[in-house]
């Protein structure tokens, strides 16, 4: 008689996974990891390996079981371990594992324990920063053409709850709309639960050309912590809004009449010239014109007079010019009756003034000035004219009789 027989080993376990580690944030799914067993050996005369679940530590969760894995056979994935999400922290602990080799196939030997296992698990579960940004409007209200304008800041707060573990805010700021906004700044390494940071973020406005502008102004903001992707926040825009004026600008113009208007600036220049004596009047009509291109501020003024040797009128009080705007029919006459030389100062005084309050003083002065003269000292051009035909009359006649 032939006797056989196989003589098998225990199974021989081989942890693949000392250590699991998971982060989240409170609310998440839970993440969750594999832990992986090997069945090693040389042949398959070994029994098979089970895989029980011992007490999980605090703050986790486990499932799964392996069941008589084979000889050199491995399990990546039949035992999970996940992160509780619940509540915010740091959790350490353990996954107990119990091995047993089974004769279930192979020997049909009892069931016997060939040792233990442990995986240590580290957890970690961040409160998710709450960025909270003021909504209102940044109005940069009326400012003029080069004016250096301030800065406006963005107050922004991580509203969270400061809990065992927190994430920071972290973000920054750009700009849409109008380019006449610009934005600059972050949050550099982050703002902690209940924080708030109302220096960094910054808008700016250029006025380099006037106009009336609008915008918005975009925060980037983002939950961080270091063991996470960035969570990306959403927020609202804040809306942009400013008006940059051109100054008023008065500047006298020669509508019609006589005389020459020079000048520019603060100063102008309205001369008759010389006119003979009893001619007639000398007369001119101007205008006062708010000479720029809007948006601008309005114009308003009065005028005083130095002396009164020339005829007025329209030269009264007014308020409201806008660009482009002309205060009409100012009306200048300069009498012809007596001899001498005749000058008079007119002064505007005027104030540039829009919405805001601001108000800005502005003189102009138009000098007036003539001269009448004695009928001999500027001849008129017709007697000119008819002294010539005469003396050419004369030199004919001559040239007649001599020959």
């Amino acid at each position: 008689m032939q006797v056989t027989g196989n003589v098998y080993r225990l199974a021989n376990p081989v942890l693949n996974t000392p250590g699991v580690t998971l982060a989240a944030r409170v609310g998440d799914a839970s993440p969750t990891a594999s832990i992986s067993l090997t069945n090693s050996s040389p042949d398959v005369y070994t029994e098979g390996l089970n895989v029980a679940r011992g007490a999980t530590a605090t703050g986790f969760t486990s499932s799964g079981s392996i069941g008589n894995l084979a000889a050199g056979q491995t399990s990546a994935n039949a035992i999970q371990v996940a992160l509780n999400t619940g509540t915010a922290g740091s959790f350490t602990g353990t996954q107990a594992l119990a091995y047993v080799s089974t004769g279930a196939g192979t020997t049909l030997a009892s069931d016997v324990s060939v040792g233990s296992g442990s995986v240590s698990l580290a957890g970690r579960v961040y409160t998710p920063a709450v960025a909270s940004v003021g909504t209102t409007p940044i109005d940069f209200g009326i400012v003029h053409v080069g004016d250096v304008v301030a800065s406006r800041n963005v107050a922004v707060t991580n509203a969270a709850a400061a809990t065992a573990l927190n994430d920071v805010l972290v973000g920054s700021i750009g700009t849409s709309g109008a380019s006449s906004f610009t934005a600059s700044g972050n949050l550099g390494s982050g703002l902690g639960a209940g924080q708030t940071n109302n220096t960094s973020l910054n808008v700016q406005l250029n006025t380099s050309i006037a106009g009336i502008y609008s915008g918005a102004a975009n925060l980037a903001l983002s939950s961080r912590n270091a063991d996470m992707a960035d969570l990306p926040l959403a927020t609202s825009a804040i809306a942009l809004r400013a008006q940059v004026n051109n100054y008023a600008n008065p500047v006298y113009n020669l509508v019609t009449g006589d005389g020459t208007l020079s000048g520019s600036g603060f100063s102008f220049t309205l001369d008759f010239g010389e006119v003979v004596q009893n001619a007639a009047a000398e007369t001119a009509t101007l205008r006062l014109l708010n000479s720029v291109l809007g948006p601008a501020d309005l114009l308003e003024g009065s005028f005083s007079f130095d002396v009164a040797l020339f005829a007025l009128s329209g030269f009264t009080s007014f308020t409201g010019l806008g660009a482009g705007q002309g205060l009409d029919g100012l009306v200048i006459a300069m009498n012809t009756d007596s001899l001498g030389t005749f000058s008079e100062t007119i002064t505007l005084n005027a104030f540039g003034y829009n919405a805001s309050g601001y108000r800005g003083a502005i003189e102009v002065s138009l000098l007036v000035r003539g001269s009448v003269v004695e009928g001999s000292a500027v001849p008129e051009p017709s007697t000119i004219i008819l002294i010539g035909l005469g003396l050419a009359g004369l030199a004919a006649v001559r040239r007649r009789f001599r020959g």
